[in-house]
């Protein structure tokens, strides 16, 4: 019996040292992780432990004009149990919308002043303070304003983390889309490569956080995402090599045999000349002598007739 396409291909990566898993023991590319756990991983690596989507219902909202109060009762102006005078409350609430417009200014906060999450409402009480504070014959500590701030970038951060780091896999998966390394879509990312995508996930996102990151682990990462892709579809590589070694026999005129009924003693010649195309693809270097070799057979094949028998020359 001839032998088929696929088997010669996987002759031909054998020959260059590429081991295949037989399609049967494949693992099924549907064995996939989410954009949204390769997110919460990278979150997880880089320590941010709690996600938005592990957090029950929205945040709690503090409304501007209880922080308006407490910034008054820290500054004294009013004790804990004492109602603040209207246009004491009227000017503490100014000094919390101009805090909101600050922090906007900066891209710190994300929400609007009607809505401001309680996690941050005690660096809001204590920024209102410092900007009330000379009006009512109270000065601040003005040093404590970038801490304060940098309190709400980090909790703001958090709070917006799942939805970063998904953007920040969609970024990683098109990169690599982009270099040619992976042909699946990123609602499909095989379960073997998501190590890879978590930490290239983290190491996008580690600026954000304040985590220090090797930037010479991308490269390897990268390439271990490649290896996996192209060995996934080595077999149909290594096929349209095979198909592409008849196609350039036929061109020159040198075969009378189609892909379904390719001679045995063809075989070795055909997988040769598939293994030399594959070769630079897979890192391998070419097998010396093989192209030449494999030439050669397949001249003094094309030479008989069609039997595969030698003539018998007789004379009268």
């Amino acid at each position: 019996m001839a032998a088929t396409v696929a088997m010669l291909a996987e002759r031909a990566l054998r020959h260059i040292g590429v081991a295949i898993v037989p399609i049967a023991e494949r693992p099924m590319l549907e064995t996939s992780v989410s954009v949204t756990q390769l997110a919460q991983r990278a979150l997880q690596l880089l320590g941010v432990a709690v996600t938005s989507t592990a957090r029950p219902g929205a945040p709690t909202i503090v409304p501007a004009d209880v922080i308006a109060t407490q910034a008054l009762q820290v500054l004294g102006v009013v004790a804990s149990d004492e109602t603040p005078s209207t246009l004491d409350q009227a000017y503490a609430l100014a000094r919390v919308n101009a805090v909101q417009d600050s922090l906007v200014d900066q891209a710190i906060a994300s929400w609007a002043v009607t809505a401001i999450p309680q996690a941050v409402s005690e660096e809001y009480t204590l920024l209102t303070a410092l900007h009330c504070g000379p009006a009512f014959g109270k000065q601040g500590d003005p040093t404590q304003l970038p801490a304060l701030e940098a309190r709400v970038r980090r909790v703001a951060l958090v709070l917006e983390s799942q939805a970063v780091a998904e953007a920040r896999v969609h970024a990683v998966h098109d990169a690599m889309v982009a270099q040619g390394f992976v042909s699946w879509p990123d609602t499909l990312i095989p379960q073997a490569v998501s190590e890879e995508y978590v930490r290239l996930t983290a190491n996008a996102l580690a600026p954000m956080f304040g985590a220090t990151w090797e930037p010479a682990e991308i490269a390897p990462l990268e390439a271990r995402v490649r290896k996996y892709s192209m060995l996934l579809f080595a077999l149909d590589d290594a096929q349209d090599a095979v198909i592409a070694v008849q196609r350039r026999l036929e061109a020159a005129g040198r075969v009378r045999w189609t892909l379904q009924d390719i001679p045995p003693a063809a075989e070795d010649p055909y997988v040769m000349l598939a293994a030399d195309m594959l070769a630079p693809d897979y890192d391998r270097p070419p097998i010396q002598g093989d192209r030449e070799a494999a030439e050669r057979a397949l001249m003094v094949l094309i030479a008989l007739p069609s039997s595969g028998e030698r003539i018998q020359a007789e004379y009268f």
